[in-house]
């Protein structure tokens, strides 16, 4: 009995990681598929590729969420399909995806789609969204942090880095 316990343990296994390379190569289709002609040809094609990311995000593979929940906010054409996208979004930014942080912070700030403006929330968003080098994000952080006078609610170190990031988009733009 144990031994049959084990191997349906390691089929499981199996399973979950044949799984999760499936929603990887699923993603990774649905990108090239709808960066293609194939999509932009008709819009029955480009609803199936939509449907393609919608079901790598709903196994929250956290790229998917990101990119179907930036479509879904920017794109989508009721009020529920921008709260879907929210709501991937927040999936992503909890996966540390940099712009659905980005996103979600900004979400949050403003206290659209339900979302309380939650201080703390709103810098270690900006935070995370810095640390993987999104120069809006330190931007955003530093004019939050002085406007709600929050300045202290940083390491003079993480200061550093945030001002160093916003500088980096001013040359930028130069």
């Amino acid at each position: 009995m144990g031994c049959c316990n084990q191997s349906e343990a390691e089929n499981n296994k199996a399973l979950k990681w044949n799984s999760t390379w499936l929603v990887n190569v699923c993603f990774v289709l649905a990108k090239l598929l709808f960066h293609s002609f194939y999509a932009r040809s008709s819009e029955s094609r480009h609803q199936n590729v939509m449907k393609l990311f919608q079901l790598c995000a709903d196994r929250e593979h956290i790229e998917a969420c990101s990119l179907y929940g930036h479509l879904l906010l920017f794109r989508g054409s009721t009020k529920f399909n921008k709260m879907q996208g929210v709501k991937y979004l927040n999936v992503a930014a909890n996966g540390s995806e940099v712009k659905a942080c980005y996103q979600m912070a900004l979400i949050m700030k403003n206290e659209e789609y339900g979302f309380p403006n939650d201080s703390n929330k709103v810098i270690g968003l900006l935070l995370t969204a810095v640390k993987g080098g999104n120069v809006l994000a330190a931007k955003e952080l530093l004019a939050f942090l002085s406007e709600n006078d929050l300045m202290d609610q940083v390491s003079s170190d993480q200061l550093n880095e945030i001002q160093q990031s916003a500088s980096l988009s001013s040359i930028a733009v130069q």
